[in-house]
């Protein structure tokens, strides 16, 4: 019986710089004392995912960097985070996340990795792409819609912005804290 190892896990993402980090933590801890989730996102993660890769053989891996190169010819480009949201029920909602304003230029991006990732054997998406950061998921405590609607319209006009200046391949490490390590990156060089 030939049992091989599970293969390591990747995903694409835009990370943040240490100034955006570090005020979602802050927003993140006012968070936690109202808000009931089991996991709370390690400050050092967050980042806006552009497409989730999952268990990748290395060879798959390489192929793949090997054409991610292409993605260095664009422009950097601004990012604008603003407000805190929820997907699920509203009354108990999975998961507390930082919106991300859906520029043309990420979605440009994600539509773009896409068509590499197909080329490079990966599955496409099947869900609309919502770019966002997640702060905490896996709601655990009493349903409470008004709570969380409360807390929630709090910070609907806080915005944040920032220059996004690369993509990169973050390997997934459970267990650890932070468990997201840059495994590849690909700067935006604007044709230089």
């Amino acid at each position: 019986m030939n049992l091989q190892a599970p293969h390591a896990h990747y995903f694409l993402a835009v990370p943040l710089p240490d100034f955006v980090k570090a005020e979602l933590s802050r927003w993140q801890q006012t968070a936690q004392t109202q808000l009931a989730y089991k996991q709370w996102t390690h400050p050092q993660d967050f980042h806006i995912t552009v497409k989730f890769l999952g268990g990748v053989a290395n060879e798959k891996l390489n192929h793949l960097q090997d054409v991610l190169h292409e993605v260095e010819a664009r422009q950097p480009f601004e990012v604008q985070v603003k407000g805190l949201h929820t997907f699920g029920n509203p009354a108990q909602p999975r998961v507390l996340w930082a919106g991300v304003e859906k520029s043309k230029e990420i979605l440009t991006l994600n539509t773009d990795i896409e068509k590499i990732g197909a080329a490079a054997g990966f599955s496409p998406e099947n869900r609309s792409y919502q770019p966002h950061i997640t702060i905490g998921k896996k709601w655990e405590g009493p349903k409470s819609a008004s709570l969380v609607q409360k807390w929630l319209s709090a910070y609907e006009d806080k915005t944040l912005h920032f220059l996004a200046e690369q993509l990169v391949i973050y390997k997934i490490y459970p267990g650890q804290a932070p468990k997201y390590k840059v495994h590849a990156a690909f700067p935006f060089r604007g044709g230089k």
